[in-house]
Formats: structure tokens, C-alpha cells, sequence
């Protein structure tokens, strides 16, 4: 993309500001590469990263499961890199095999409250945990009857209600303020993997389940069940010629995502399908993606990012994480930098960070294409002919305000 170019068109009139605000983002987010910014501790990772979430308030924190029930908090920009450009992480808080809240087996989702000082965790022994981020411990506890497989917060409109997804064919929402489980939704006939909230109508739910089914529930209502999504409603159809299969993928739901203004859902299948729903009309829109190479065990993260011309969906296929045009489903690139399979996926809007994590132990951010330009510029100086650098940062280019501000913070700590 050239910046120079849009700049232009903007201030000569030839372009409005929203062409030129989305012509900018479109080439940021299709452009991510491994990031240059940011280097996390690794050395606490004692198992594969199976879940990772961003602080809803500065965006500064990343709280991260791991695969043997441990959890940890990063401080994303603790301090400046002791050599080149850019920050390393600080792991603020760790609970590891001899906490006493540790999870006893592998943690499956992780989630941030409305605020940073309440966490959730859930995990393969069938706990949901309520966590107090200032004294570190847990202060509620729900014991879903099988492994969990996922959860999700609800909209704060809803209330305080937790959805969770487990072994079991029913899909339990947890109250925070009862701290008891306050309905269960039954109509799967098998395994729950995912659920996803609704970001417009935040009192919908919709699950999928091993039985190759999409449900989507009113939980405000006492019937809950609205409706399954089935992969033969296909748009300009005649209602005559449908031939209604009951089932949404040829394979167990793995996956599910909402579009941000909440008309669409993407799935992710056991078949190696992701498909697109029209939510109003409950129609498979037929988009065409391409088969995904990879085999999906329990919930799969998916990430919808939106605010160019152009939706991308953000999928981990493998070790790689591939990115698709959700109006044509045309694969446009894939992020490659992990060594084994990727588990999960967190985006940060206001750094404009993808960060995932996977069985390889790493935790990985991914930088758009202004961010790895200003990286390079600001690296050190000059090198001379011995191929040795001058050990100075360019101190134009060099960017120390956040490294400043934290170091104000801990001066007013200690």
C-alpha cells in the first residue's frame, strides 16, 4: 500500500474519510507478520499454550492457560529489549502445580471480566473458576459435571452469566452473582465444543456440538431453543425444493464466530468446512473456503476482524494460522512462525496485534505492516564494515513512551 497515495487522495477530496481510514486498515490487516515489538517470557510456559485473552481495559495484559492446568499473566510491554527494537513481556503472576486454585488438568478457555481484576478459567476436570487477579486466588468455583470443552462470557446486559460447554450433550449457564448454575439448555444429542454469544443481540446463544448441529437459544426465554442452522437452506431457493437435513456440517462443530455487527456466523467442522450463516434468515450463504488440512479436537478459535473494505477470518490451520476474504472465502495468506500446532488466537484492536498460542510452548504476536516498518527503522544504528552494530538505538525514530509510563508506575509502587 502507499501511505503517501491515500494521504493524497484524502486531502485533495478525491477520497472520503472513510475510504481512506478502511484502504489503510485493509493493508495493515491482510499484511501481518511476526512481530518485531514484542518478545514474551517463555521460560514459564512448562506446557502447550492452549488458551490466551487480552484485558478488556488497557489492552496490556495477556492471561494464558497451559495444556497442564497452569495459568499465567504477561505483562504485554513490561520493559525495553536489552538489545534492539522494541519490548519484553514480565509474567506478573503465575499459578503453577503447587498453587492451591491450580486446575488439575489441561485449562481449555481463558477470559477476562468486564474488568481486569476478575478472571475466569476452565478446564479438562470439569471446573470453572472465578479468580481474583489482585490477591490471586479463586473466590468461586462451579463443578460442571463433565470436562469442559469452552466457555463464554455473556454481554453485561444479560447479566453475569457464563455459558460452558462440556462433554456432556447440555450446555450449562453459570450465575456469578448465585454462584450456582441457573439453566441448562438441552436439545444437542452429543458432545458440546463451542459456543459463541451474540454481540448485537446479546441474550442469543449459539452451540455446536459433535451431532454436526448449530443451535441458536433465547436464554430470556423459558423455551430457550429458536432454531438448528441446516446446510441445505441455501439463499434464492425455493422453500419447495429444500430438502431439510437437520445438520449444519458433515462433521462436529468445532468452531464459531460473529461477524462484529452480528449478521453473520462463521463455523469451523469436523469435515474440514467453515461455512457462513446469514443469522436473520438462518440461510447457509454458500461461501466458497477452501478445505482446511488440519484435524480439530475440542474447540477452535476463530477471530473475525473487521474495520477495513474487507472482513477477515483468522483460522489455525496446522501449525500456521490461515486468513480468509469472508465475502468470496478466498484463502489470502498464512501466518507462519510456530513450530507445532496452533491452539488458540486473541486480538488486541487498539495495538492492532494478533496474538496466538500452540502446542510448541510459544506465545506469538503478529504486527501489521506499519508496526514492522517502524521496527526496522528504529533498530540500532549503523553497521560497520566487520559486520558490527554501533550499540545505539535512532533516537528519532525509537519509540520510549509506554516503557516510560511503566517505569513511572513501578517508581510509584515501590
Amino acid at each position: 500500500m502507499n501511505l503517501l497515495k491515500v494521504l493524497r487522495n484524502r486531502q485533495s477530496g478525491q477520497w472520503s474519510p472513510y475510504k481512506a481510514e478502511t484502504s489503510i486498515l485493509d493493508a495493515q490487516y491482510s499484511g501481518f507478520e511476526l512481530s518485531q515489538t514484542v518478545e514474551f517470557d517463555q521460560d514459564n510456559h512448562t506446557a502447550s499454550v492452549t488458551s490466551v485473552a487480552i484485558d478488556s481495559d488497557a489492552e496490556q495484559y495477556l492471561l494464558a492457560g497451559l495444556g497442564d492446568g497452569t495459568l499465567c499473566i504477561h505483562r504485554i510491554r513490561a520493559k525495553l529489549k536489552e538489545s534492539g527494537y522494541g519490548y519484553q513481556s514480565k509474567v506478573d503472576w503465575r499459578a503453577g502445580k503447587t498453587h492451591p486454585g491450580k486446575h488439575k488438568h489441561g485449562v481449555k478457555t481463558v477470559s477476562w471480566f468486564t474488568d481486569n481484576g476478575i478472571f475466569l478459567s476452565s478446564g479438562r476436570d470439569g471446573k470453572l473458576k472465578v479468580w481474583d487477579t489482585n490477591a490471586g486466588s479463586v473466590v468461586e468455583e462451579f463443578k460442571i459435571e463433565e470436562g469442559i470443552n469452552h466457555h463464554s462470557l455473556a454481554d453485561p446486559a444479560v447479566g453475569p452469566l457464563v455459558a460452558v460447554a462440556s462433554k456432556s450433550r447440555n450446555v450449562v449457564l453459570a450465575d456469578m452473582h448465585s454462584g450456582a448454575a441457573c439453566h441448562t439448555l438441552r436439545g444437542h444429542t452429543g458432545e458440546v465444543f463451542t459456543l459463541a454469544w451474540h454481540p448485537g443481540e446479546s441474550r442469543i446463544l449459539a452451540t455446536g456440538s459433535r451431532d454436526h448441529k448449530i443451535m441458536l437459544w433465547d436464554v430470556r426465554q423459558s423455551k430457550s431453543y429458536l432454531c438448528t442452522l441446516d446446510y441445505n437452506n441455501v439463499r434464492f431457493k425455493r422453500s419447495k425444493d429444500l430438502k431439510l437435513s437437520g445438520e449444519s456440517h458433515q462433521g462436529g462443530i468445532h468452531g464459531l464466530e460473529f461477524s462484529s455487527c452480528g449478521r453473520y456466523l462463521y463455523s469451523c467442522g469436523g469435515d474440514r468446512r467453515i461455512r457462513k450463516w446469514d443469522v436473520s434468515t438462518k440461510k447457509n450463504m454458500k461461501t466458497k473456503f477452501p478445505e482446511l488440512s488440519t484435524k480439530h479436537d475440542g474447540h477452535t478459535d476463530m477471530k473475525n476482524i473487521t474495520g477495513g473494505q474487507v472482513d477477515l477470518l483468522f483460522v489455525p490451520e496446522l501449525h500456521n494460522i490461515s486468513v480468509f476474504h469472508t465475502t468470496t472465502g478466498a484463502l489470502l495468506s498464512g501466518l507462519v512462525g510456530h513450530y507445532s500446532t496452533v491452539y488458540t488466537l486473541a486480538f488486541s484492536a487498539r495495538d492492532t496485534v494478533l496474538y496466538s498460542g500452540g502446542r510448541d510452548r510459544f506465545i506469538l504476536g503478529w504486527d501489521p505492516p506499519i508496526q514492522i516498518s517502524a521496527a526496522e527503522a528504529s533498530k540500532y544504528g549503523d553497521v560497520d564494515a566487520k559486520g558490527k552494530s554501533n550499540k545505539q538505538l535512532k533516537q528519532y525514530t525509537v519509540d520510549t513512551w509506554s516503557s516510560d509510563e511503566d517505569q513511572e508506575n513501578e517508581n510509584e509502587e515501590t
